[in-house]
């Protein structure tokens, strides 16, 4: 890890949504470029009332500008992208965004996707069970990047992080842990400041469970012998 190093083009990982926004809109408002704003549309029980934004699969709006660096939240049908990969804006306007990707120099075009929100029904008569869509959120796979959060980069492969927490450390077990095992390698790790024990937090039913295993005699290898030759003699 490297700690107080030149971190401005790394996507920071914070721990609170709202310093993600205030450090990506910052970053946003340095632009000089037209900005695009791009709502989202919902069906059914994908609604704004069921789901916070925390949890929106791209945000709504989703604020754009050409040169803003941005990450995919889904997977391309086509394999140019996976959910997690970088890009910078290469153009934007009112009908599409064209992003050049970090990794490869290649330049797409992206269209909207649409995520399903579905639950299994059982057929009365029959007892087989089918999926049902209750809801769907349409909306470019897109996200400004220059900050998210530890909760909404859980799951993803990021080439560089930093890790940021001089404005709140981890408040969640295992987030410290989520943030340090985003990238493949260590070295590709920046610190803003050195990770303190109060950021290293646990769940408290799992030091119980680990300290119960642990208490827990395991029988050493004469005890095996002595069992086993027992074993024989009553067979």
């Amino acid at each position: 890890c490297h700690v107080d190093a030149k971190i401005a083009e790394v996507v920071k990982l914070v721990c609170f949504r709202h310093h993600a926004n205030a450090i990506n809109l910052s970053r946003l408002r340095l632009i000089r470029e037209s900005e695009y704003q791009f709502a989202a549309s919902y069906t059914g029980d994908f609604g704004r009332s069921h789901l916070r934004d925390e949890r929106l699969p791209a945000p709504d709006p989703l604020r754009l500008k050409r040169t803003a660096l941005v990450m995919f939240t889904k997977n391309d049908p086509m394999r140019r992208w996976v959910n997690g990969s970088l890009g910078v804006v290469e153009s934007v306007n009112n009908d599409g965004v064209f992003v050049r990707l970090t990794d490869s120099d290649k330049i797409c075009q992206v269209f909207r996707e649409t995520w399903e929100k579905a639950i299994l029904v059982q057929d009365k008569k029959t007892g087989v069970y089918r999926r049902e869509i209750t809801g769907t959120f349409t909306q470019f796979p897109l996200m400004l990047a220059w900050a998210i959060t530890i909760h909404k980069a859980q799951g993803k492969t990021l080439s560089r992080v930093a890790l940021d927490y001089e404005e709140g450390g981890a408040f969640a077990p295992g987030q410290t842990y989520v943030a340090l095992s985003r990238t493949r390698n260590l070295g590709d790790i920046y610190l803003k400041r050195p990770i303190t024990l109060a950021d290293v937090r646990a769940d408290q039913k799992v030091v119980s469970f680990y300290l119960q295993v642990s208490s827990m005699k395991s029988p050493s290898y004469a005890d095996l012998r002595f069992r086993r030759s027992s074993e024989r003699s009553d067979g």
